[in-house]
Parts: C-alpha cells; sequence; structure tokens
C-alpha cells in the first residue's frame, strides 16, 4: 500500500485522466497501481518506446562527444541524457548478521516477494520495521503462528484511516485538483496535506506527546487527511 493518498499517487500531467480514472481507497493498493500503470501506458501509446528485459552493463560518459555510451544486453546506445530512476531503495539489503548464511528456513525480501510463500502456522520474524515492515507485520500477524520484529529504533507510526472512498470525497478531490497540485509542488514534502512549521523541540516532552496522540486520533476519523506510515 502506497504512503501518499490515492488522489496524489498518480501523473498529474493529465487533469482529465485525473478527475475520470477511478481508484476504490484512500491509500492505492500494489494491484491497483500496476492497473493504473498500464493505462496510462496504453492511453499515450508509451510501449513503443520500451525495452523490456534488458540489463544495463555499462554507461560511460564521453566528454568529446558530450553523450552517454550505454551498453545493454540488447545492443549499444549512444544519449545526450541518462536517467537512471532507480530510487533511493533499489538496492535490497540483507543485514550482515552472523549465521544467516546458514539459516535453513526460509529467507526473503520485501523487494523480492515470492507470490507463493506459505506463513500459516509458521514462526515468522521481521527484520526492520518502518512503512513497508509495519505494513508486513500488520498483513502477517493473523497468520503466522508466532511473529517476532526486530527494530533498531522504533519509528513513530499513526493510523492510516485507509477505508473505501464516497463519491461525495472524490467530487470534493475532482474540485480541487488546481489547487491540491499547487500546494504540494510548493511544499518541502509533497505529500498533500499543510506541513506543520512549528520545530517540535519548541515545545515540552508532555505536550509533543499530546500532539502526536491528538494526530493518531485525527487519522482515525473519516475525514482525515494525513499520510505516512500506515499501521
Amino acid at each position: 500500500m502506497s504512503d501518499t493518498e490515492s488522489f496524489l499517487y498518480r501523473f498529474s500531467f493529465d487533469h482529465d485522466d485525473l478527475v475520470n480514472y477511478p481508484w476504490s481507497h484512500r491509500y492505492v493498493t500494489q494491484e491497483e497501481i500496476l492497473r493504473y500503470l498500464n493505462h496510462v501506458a496504453d492511453e499515450y501509446d508509451l510501449r513503443q518506446y520500451m525495452q523490456f528485459e534488458t540489463e544495463l552493463l555499462s554507461a560511460d560518459w564521453c566528454e568529446e562527444e558530450a553523450a552517454w555510451k550505454i551498453q545493454t544486453t540488447n545492443g549499444a546506445f549512444v544519449a545526450r541524457y541518462l536517467v537512471t530512476a532507480l530510487g533511493l531503495l533499489s538496492k535490497q539489503n540483507f543485514p550482515d548478521i552472523p549465521g544467516l548464511a546458514s539459516f535453513q528456513g526460509q529467507l526473503t525480501h520485501t523487494a523480492s516477494w515470492k507470490e507463493d510463500i506459505v506463513l500459516k502456522d509458521k514462526r515468522v520474524a521481521v527484520i526492520g520495521c518502518r512503512s513497508t515492515g509495519t505494513q508486513v507485520v500488520k498483513a502477517i500477524a493473523d497468520e503466522a503462528r508466532s511473529l517476532h520484529v526486530f527494530v533498531r529504533h522504533p519509528q513513530y507510526s499513526v493510523p492510516s484511516g485507509n477505508k473505501p472512498i464516497t463519491p461525495e470525497y472524490r467530487q470534493d478531490i475532482n474540485n480541487r485538483y488546481k489547487e491540491i497540485w499547487e500546494q504540494v509542488r510548493n511544499s518541502q514534502v509533497a505529500f498533500g496535506f499543510e506541513e506543520v512549521t512549528r520545530p517540535v523541540i519548541s515545545v515540552s516532552a508532555e505536550e509533543r506527546v499530546k500532539v502526536f496522540e491528538d494526530l493518531g486520533l485525527k487519522a482515525m476519523d473519516s475525514d482525515s487527511c494525513l499520510a505516512g506510515s500506515p499501521s
């Protein structure tokens, strides 16, 4: 599930598509994301510009030609611009835990989750509990026989408030799309809500706890629009 509300987890360049393409819940899931991406690819006939099953082998900048010399498993290319777009978390990381190589159980990573993995009646351990880990714990807690979560530094999470959207909610979003994108483009984190400008250390510890608790309650309110790590 995305950590951004569904009305923002999409491309902003086509207003008609923004107001007409459906979504079911306040936070979009993997299945819906894939369906939406296929929709955009079909709508703009983008597959003619895509090359699948291709691995990038090397990319070298040529100063004399002011171009990239790119080698792939399906041929060579010369490009003025190269955008890798891998994302900050594209590389899977398994922590260097003594004995991990000799672990006899099934080891998996959320970035390469196996569709046929069986957790029912199994002893399960989750290492790390940020946004994805929080969602994993919630999804498998009732299925596993036992579940242990290993966390170095606990993070603050609030209920996502995820729920089916109503026609009234969707109409309100459609009416405000221009305003919404204007706010997003001029915000610090681009999550579609007004950021707090008051520094967290400007108040006492007691008041901080109160603010956090109040935000948690608002997140559970059906009219709230908080985004963050779903729990």
